[in-house]
């Protein structure tokens, strides 16, 4: 590097192929997630198990209290139910305001859960 040369003037070509390898990272990132996701909904579909449990209890995460600053208010439910084989679980869901104004704590709710692995639960939208 000479005296008259800046990093600026040394990395000015390279912001193209940098700017396009983090996007390109990004995109891998997103892709791994949905494919995450649409596993996990195709366990549901095939062979996700309906049952009904108690609310234990009913929680607001507010956005200022939530670690994330870019979060939202997040309604949040714990639950109890028993599986198929007499085995009783608890699971936590994070649920829509209107869905989670109807519950009431010790009141029923739906649960769906996966056959194979109950551990895999959530608040059944139907």
């Amino acid at each position: 590097m000479t005296a008259r040369q800046s990093m600026f003037t040394l990395g000015r070509g390279a912001f193209w192929p940098l700017f396009g390898a983090i996007w390109l990272l990004v995109g891998v990132v997103m892709l791994i997630a949905a494919i995450a996701l649409g596993a996990q909904e195709a366990d549901y579909a095939r062979s996700g198990v309906a049952t009904t449990g108690i609310v234990l209890t009913k929680d607001i995460v507010t956005a200022r209290s939530s670690s994330n600053s870019n979060s939202s208010t997040e309604y949040r439910v714990t639950y109890r139910f028993t599986t198929a084989d007499g085995s009783t679980l608890e699971g936590r869901s994070s649920i829509g305001v209107t869905a989670w104004e109807k519950l009431v704590e010790r009141g029923p709710i739906a649960i769906r859960y996966v056959a194979g692995n109950p551990g895999t639960n959530r608040v059944d939208a139907g």
